[in-house]
């Protein structure tokens, strides 16, 4: 797991807590990674084929013993199935193409995604509360005064 990016090493977390489970799709897997990461927000956002395909093969690599190995289906929506088999195996190359192809029109979870949940949201009128008491106070300058009086 050492090489793995961080919706890589989340994927491969569920991977290994599933790893009792004869078939998931894709959808089930990233709803899981939002509870677990708790991302709010992207309720319909999927996985790219390659990350699940490294964490597939990354779990294949760390177990070695064959219990915990899973291959990649797609089916005819180009939805991502994940079944437990005898070897780790990802796409064929046309199943790749095509999800290839869909997924520049669907919402991907990104490393960008697990960034903002570090951070706290703030509701919009606390934002402006907030960025209300960043201001300098204003003062009011009185032009009628003598300014030499007061240096």
């Amino acid at each position: 797991m050492a090489e793995l990016t961080i919706i890589q090493q989340e994927i491969y977390k569920v991977l290994d807590k599933w790893s009792e489970k004869a078939i998931f799709t894709e959808s089930a897997l990233a709803k899981q990674i939002r509870v677990n990461t708790k991302i709010q927000g992207k309720n319909k956002a999927g996985l790219s084929f390659r990350d699940v395909e490294a964490a597939i093969f990354a779990l294949d690599n760390d177990t070695g013993n064959g219990e915990k190995k899973f291959s990649l289906h797609a089916n005819s929506a180009n939805d991502l199935l994940i079944k437990k088999s005898g070897e780790a195996k990802g796409l064929d190359e046309e199943a790749r193409k095509r999800r290839q192809s869909s997924e520049k029109s669907m919402s991907i979870l990104t490393a960008a995604d697990f960034m903002r949940t570090e951070g706290k949201k703030m509701h919009r009128k606390d934002a402006i509360r907030a960025r209300e008491n960043r201001r300098a106070k204003r003062e009011a300058i009185n032009i009628y005064s003598n300014f030499d009086e007061e240096h």
